[in-house]
C-alpha cells in the first residue's frame, strides 16, 4: 500500500488520535520492525509502509526491554480489580485523566483497550511531573495498571492535551465539583483518605528518584 492511499485517523499501536505533534510516517523497514515486535508481544498490530504512528509509541513498542517486560506481565498477570468497586473514583463513568463524568452524547471518548496506552500515559506522567501527572498516575496505580479490567474510560481531548504537555481542557476544568461524580454515589471518607495518602506517597517517591 502506498503512502498516498493510506487514510487513517488513529495510531495503530495505541489507537489514539494522530492529532498530536509526535507523528511519523513509516517506511518499509520501520513497518517490518513494528510487525516483528507485534509477533514477539503476541499482539495483533499489523502495519504497512506509508502508515503513520506516534514516534513515542514506535520507540517504546520496538524496545527490547519493553518487549521483555510485556512478556513477563503475561506470565504473571496483575491481580484483577477486587479493588475497583471500592474505589472513590468510578472507572466506568469518570474520565481517567480529568476526573469528570463522561457524557456519552457530549465530548468524544474512548475505553482503555491496550497495555500500550497505559505505558504511554505513565511515560507522560514521568515526563510531565506536575500535579495533573501525579493525580493520573495515582489512579493508574490504584488499579494495578490493569485499566482494561476496570473498564476505564477517558476523553480524547484530555488524552491529547495530556500527551502534548498541555493542561486539562478548559471545558472540563470549569465543571463544578458536584458534577464530577454522579449525585447518587455515596462517598467513603476512609477510601478517599487512603487514596490521597497513596497519591502523596507516590509524589514523594517520584521527587526523590
Amino acid at each position: 500500500m502506498s503512502a498516498s492511499t493510506v487514510n487513517q485517523e488513529t495510531c495503530p499501536i495505541c489507537r489514539e488520535d494522530l492529532d498530536v505533534s509526535d507523528v511519523v510516517e513509516l517506511r518499509q523497514k520501520g513497518a517490518d520492525g513494528i510487525n516483528s515486535a507485534s509477533v514477539q508481544r503476541g499482539d495483533d498490530v499489523v502495519v504497512s509502509a506509508g502508515e503513520k504512528e506516534h514516534i513515542t509509541c514506535r520507540k517504546r513498542y520496538i524496545n527490547p526491554k519493553d518487549i521483555e517486560n510485556k512478556k513477563r506481565k503475561k506470565v504473571e498477570p496483575p491481580k484483577r480489580s477486587a479493588r475497583v468497586s471500592s474505589s472513590p473514583f468510578n472507572s466506568q463513568t469518570d474520565c481517567l485523566l480529568c476526573g469528570t463524568t463522561v457524557t456519552p452524547r457530549g465530548a468524544s471518548f474512548s475505553y482503555v483497550k491496550t497495555d500500550t496506552f497505559v505505558q504511554t500515559i505513565l511515560e507522560c506522567c514521568d515526563s510531565r511531573s506536575d500535579e495533573w501527572a501525579f493525580t493520573v498516575k495515582g489512579r493508574i496505580e490504584y488499579y494495578g495498571c490493569d485499566l482494561h479490567a476496570a473498564d476505564c474510560i477517558y476523553h480524547r481531548s484530555c488524552s491529547g492535551n495530556f500527551r502534548s504537555g498541555l493542561s486539562i481542557p478548559l471545558h472540563f476544568q470549569n465543571v463544578p465539583e458536584a458534577k464530577r461524580r454522579k449525585s447518587g454515589r455515596p462517598k467513603n471518607k476512609d477510601q478517599e483518605q487512603a487514596f490521597m495518602t497513596f497519591a502523596l506517597t507516590l509524589r514523594i517517591m517520584m521527587k526523590n528518584n
